[in-house]
């Protein structure tokens, strides 16, 4: 475990997901500022997923891009009157070690899950390993307006896919750069750390590229959980400091330990 005692980190992950890396932070001994640049909320319209909540005994898979669909799925298969028993007939697959953890948490196994990319890439070479494809009718559980090319691949396999939109990113309403540089109290920031390609677009909307341009000159490193989110900072043409092997909260901590060791 690192020593970040005397350091400032910046964490942008929304409310409802930024406990764990918060405490761990502090354990560290870093000045937290939880600037969440994004709040999960539920889809535009409920009509695709609730029409597949109908249809769920047709689906021979489940496919869950991320443990927020999991999540905002199981709350509403409850609210319209179903049980998790209902999902025991079809497989599931999980696009990583925190979905696959939070199906665990609500008693469900995932079947299939990438061995080394944990985003629609692995799961799509995953699902091409199986070479039993053909026909199989899948149910694509996904945020809003994501992950279209993970359709489109398995579609090219042959099978019957449907996308339910689960929840969706919202930028957080009523923050400005007054608000966070008040926030920071005139100290330096050492380090920050992005969670997802939303929460680095909102941050940047917020306090403008040439800031983070600036601070990183004076030090301020930057934290990308995964190869997605650290794709979307380098297109805007901004360094990566610290990009984990793992794509979950243990392998961004993990990551921030080796960079900091020493």
């Amino acid at each position: 475990m690192a020593d970040l005692s005397g350091k400032t980190v910046v964490v942008t992950r929304a409310v409802s997901q930024a406990n764990t890396l918060i405490q761990e932070l502090a354990l560290r001994g870093a000045r937290v500022l939880h600037v969440p640049s994004i709040q999960l909320a539920a889809p535009d319209s409920w009509g695709d997923c609730d029409a597949a909540i109908t249809r769920l005994n047709l689906y021979e898979w489940l496919v869950f891009t991320s443990s927020n669909g999991v999540r905002f799925f199981l709350q509403r298969l409850r609210k319209r009157g179903n049980e998790i028993e209902n999902l025991s007939h079809a497989k599931i697959a999980a696009v990583g070690q925190a979905t696959e953890d939070c199906l665990r948490q609500n008693g469900l196994e995932a079947a299939l899950i990438p061995k080394k990319k944990f985003r629609a890439e692995g799961l799509i070479t995953a699902f091409r390993n199986r070479h039993d494809l053909p026909g199989k009718r899948i149910l694509i559980l996904a945020p809003q307006t994501s992950h279209s090319n993970l359709a489109v691949q398995l579609r090219g396999l042959g099978a019957v896919v449907e996308v339910a939109a689960v929840y969706k990113n919202k930028s957080v309403q009523g923050r400005n750069a007054s608000d966070f540089q008040a926030l920071v109290d005139g100290r330096r920031i050492d380090l920050l750390t992005f969670t997802s390609p939303s929460t680095f677009k909102n941050f940047i909307a917020l306090v403008g590229k040439e800031n983070i341009l600036k601070w990183h000159d004076r030090g301020c490193r930057v934290a990308a959980i995964g190869p997605v989110t650290a794709e979307a900072i380098l297109k805007c043409r901004l360094p990566v400091d610290i990009l984990p092997a793992t794509s979950t909260t243990r392998g961004l901590l993990k990551g921030i330990d080796d960079y900091y060791h020493d």
